[in-house]
């Protein structure tokens, strides 16, 4: 792992277990164990892997079974797991933003708008897919992320009558619990009791602008290549 901040190091150390002794070892004994399992085909690399051993705090079994419940997950639900290509509106549409600023966890924060997503240009499948991209480009390759986690902040405003009824498809509802927490908050103030006002847009009662997602969406597409190999793994 890079250097990183003090307190990160020590959330990774305390909190997951990891030093780089653990993760060395854990990194060998979990291909190992895929290396003997053939159930469903991985990916094998140490930063792709290090995501589920840090989800599980370096419990290898537990690593592996996160690895298999991915995987099953990506075959019961394709749709979810789209190219940027395929998903070039959702993307431009600009639903889905990244704060620039992580909060005092060291988290991602993500911002999600409902009034961005015309339901007739964009399918709840779409929506989730892109979604789903948008966490990816967050987790790939960024131990900080990957050890601090991440959160998102739903802006309920546009919310509709038609967006409603998508979400009250029992299908619908399902795939998105099993990919998200959720934590309803009623108002701006208890946003705040959350998240700090300094690094919060002034349209949740910050001082900041809410950034262009047009740089991060482009970035996304570039990783189109990465994602279609990614998408060969599985059962």
């Amino acid at each position: 792992m890079p250097p990183c901040q003090p307190k990160t190091c020590w959330v990774a150390k305390e909190e997951l277990n990891e030093t780089p002794e653990t993760r060395n070892a854990c990194l060998r004994q979990l291909k190992e164990m895929l290396s003997k399992q053939k159930e469903f085909t991985s990916r094998t690399d140490d930063d792709f892997l290090l995501r589920f051993l840090r989800c599980r705090k370096f419990d290898c079994k537990k690593a592996l079974k996160m690895l298999r419940e991915h995987y099953k997950f990506r075959k019961l639900h394709p749709g979810v797991y789209l190219s940027p290509t395929a998903l070039e509106e959702a993307l431009r549409l600009c639903i889905f933003n990244y704060l620039p600023h992580r909060d005092h966890k060291g988290r991602v924060i993500c911002l999600l708008r409902f009034d961005r997503w015309d339901v007739d240009k964009i399918s709840y499948e779409d929506f989730i897919a892109a979604g789903n991209l948008m966490c990816e480009y967050a987790l790939d390759n960024n131990p900080v992320t990957q050890i601090n986690g991440f959160i998102a902040i739903w802006d309920y405003k546009g919310f509709n009558v038609r967006h409603f009824k998508l979400f009250c498809s029992l299908r619908n509802t399902l795939t998105l619990v099993n990919l998200l927490q959720i934590k309803i908050l009623s108002g701006i103030e208890q946003l705040h009791e959350h998240l700090d006002q300094s690094i919060l847009p002034k349209e949740y009662g910050g001082t900041l602008e809410i950034p262009d997602t047009k740089e991060i969406a482009q970035r996304i597409k570039d990783k189109e290549k990465d994602i279609l190999l990614n998408n060969k793994f599985g059962f």
